[in-house]
Formats: structure tokens, sequence, C-alpha cells
């Protein structure tokens, strides 16, 4: 990549930030609950599970939302505070795994995709603490002087490497779990041709 490149892909970064920015404003003055309410099957994500929804409705004290011709009741609150619109990259990608599986969506006409058109009723999952002991993998860090390396799959076998380093070193030793998983969404880049 050259100089003019890379410059370009710092102006669009820029950008998408500053429109970032401009977007947690909004939000700030409207709750998302409003924001939405008119907008039917549009998607929505999860910011603590990074799971997508499709938005159903927004009655009187919750909002609807449906998932694989399943629909889930979220109240406004937590709807507000955990949930944020997905980018348009974020749609596009989502809509091409999802026609990719065959699995079941809404258009923006209100048809069913992949499936039926009924629904069942459930309530949203419940809001859970992470259980330490089952983590996809565990590291081990003692004096911060060497990055870790060695990914245990296993609690018990990383507390007892934990440990023997603590006695060695003689010094604190550290286990980290995965708690989460963030994956790059590559910004959607257009090109205007400017005729003269």
């Amino acid at each position: 990549m050259n100089s003019k490149e890379r410059n370009l892909m710092l102006e669009i970064d820029e950008k998408i930030a500053n429109l970032q920015k401009m977007k947690e404003r909004l939000l700030n003055i409207k709750p998302l609950s409003e924001i939405v309410k008119d907008k039917p099957y549009l998607w929505v994500i999860d910011s603590t599970c990074n799971i997508y929804y499709q938005f159903i409705a927004n009655n009187d004290n919750e909002i609807i939302l449906g998932r694989f011709g399943k629909t889930f009741k979220f109240s406004k609150s937590n709807f507000d505070t955990y949930f944020r619109i997905a980018s348009s990259c974020e749609f596009k990608q989502h809509i091409e795994y999802l026609n990719s599986k065959g699995m079941y969506f809404i258009d923006a006409c209100g048809k069913g995709m992949s499936g039926t058109n009924d629904f069942t009723i459930k309530e949203g999952p419940k809001k859970h603490m992470i259980d330490p002991t089952k983590c996809d993998f565990y590291m081990v860090t003692v004096t911060g002087e060497h990055g870790a390396k060695v990914r245990h799959t296993n609690y018990n076998v990383a507390i007892k490497e934990a440990s023997r380093l603590a006695k060695k070193l003689n010094h604190k030793a550290w286990v980290t779990g995965v708690v989460a998983i963030v994956e790059p969404i590559q910004p959607e880049i257009q090109v205007k041709v400017i005729t003269k």
C-alpha cells in the first residue's frame, strides 16, 4: 500500500469515527426504542454477545425482536442499554451468511425468507455472568515482561501452571480467560468517479 492509499484509508477511518460520535450523540438524545419504532425488520445487535436480531414491534413496556423464525421479548430499558443498530456492512455480511446457510430471516417487505412466517414467543435471553471455569481457553502471565504464549484449554491446568510460575518467580501470577471475541468488519468503500 503506497502513502496515497494509506492517507485515503486514514481519512476514511477518521470520517467513520466522526460518524460514530454523531451516532452516539443521537442515541444519547433519543433512546434506541424510539429510533427503531417505525422501522420493522431493522437489524439490531445485542452488544453484550454480538447476536443479531430483527426488530419486530415496540409495545408498551417491551420490545419484540425476531431471530430464526422465533420472537423474543426484551424490556425497553434492556433494549436501550444493550442493543445497537447494525451498520450497513454488518447487515450485508449477516444477510450473506444467512443466505449461505439457508437460515430464516424477514426481508424489508415483511416476507419470511428461507422459512415460514410462523412465530413463537419466547422471553429474551437472560443477561448472565461469565463463568470463569468455562472460557474457550486461558493464558497465564506473571511479571508482564513477556507476553503469554501458551493457551491452556482447561481452567484447572491454567491454575496449576500459574501456581508453579508464582512459586518459581516469587511473583503474582494471573490467569486470564477469553470473555469476548471481536472480529474485524471491513468498512464498505464506495468509489465515485468525478466527471468534469
